[in-house]
């Protein structure tokens, strides 16, 4: 069950990222005092999440939870970094709504620290526009997808591991198997 620590620890973790200097956003550490600040987590059953100036409000029963993919929003849900992805869990989805939010927050609360190029992104944007999408590619590039896409693997490995201890086959053996069939089939 995901909680209000969790949510606080995915904020941390989305407000690091974005400070590193690399993404001229030119956000201190007190940038992520203020997000923390003006969060509001809360329960409310078909409830939204927000981001905005000043204000950072995430819903703990999501309509995504539960699902075993993340959607977006209809224009950019196909976009292969910032778009719809595979799931393993609740903490996946967590961490995709945080940064999702915190995007908007930054937009909206920090725009007067941004270079100018992203400042005026930010004046021209409806909520989804180039500067949301730019922030929000910063996180699922550099931080959110290779979090999921790491867990996903490991979920695989360890699903293939507990295959083989079942049917009692050394992972050695299943590695000399599959080699064996690779070089069969080469020969072919």
């Amino acid at each position: 069950m995901i909680t209000e620590r969790d949510v606080i620890s995915a904020i941390k973790m989305c407000m690091k990222e974005l400070r590193k200097k690399k993404y001229e956003l030119n956000l201190t550490p007190d940038a992520t005092k203020k997000a923390l600040r003006y969060l509001k987590v809360y329960n409310r059953t078909n409830g939204s999440s927000y981001g905005g100036f000043c204000l950072l409000k995430i819903n703990l029963k999501c309509w995504q939870f539960g699902n075993k993919r993340w959607s977006e929003y209809k224009r950019f849900n196909n976009n292969k970094v910032i778009g719809a992805i595979d799931v393993t869990d609740d903490d996946d989805i967590l961490l995709l709504l945080v940064a999702h939010e915190v995007s908007h927050f930054v937009q909206f609360s920090f725009r007067m620290q941004m270079p100018k190029y992203m400042a005026e992104k930010s004046y021209s944007d409806k909520g989804h526009g180039e500067c949301f999408q730019t922030i929000y590619r910063y996180l699922r590039q550099n931080l959110v997808n290779p979090i999921i896409e790491a867990k996903a693997e490991y979920t695989r490995v360890a699903a293939l591991t507990q295959l083989l201890a079942d049917r009692e086959i050394d992972i050695g053996m299943a590695f000399n198997i599959a080699k064996s069939k690779r070089v069969l089939a080469d020969n072919v």
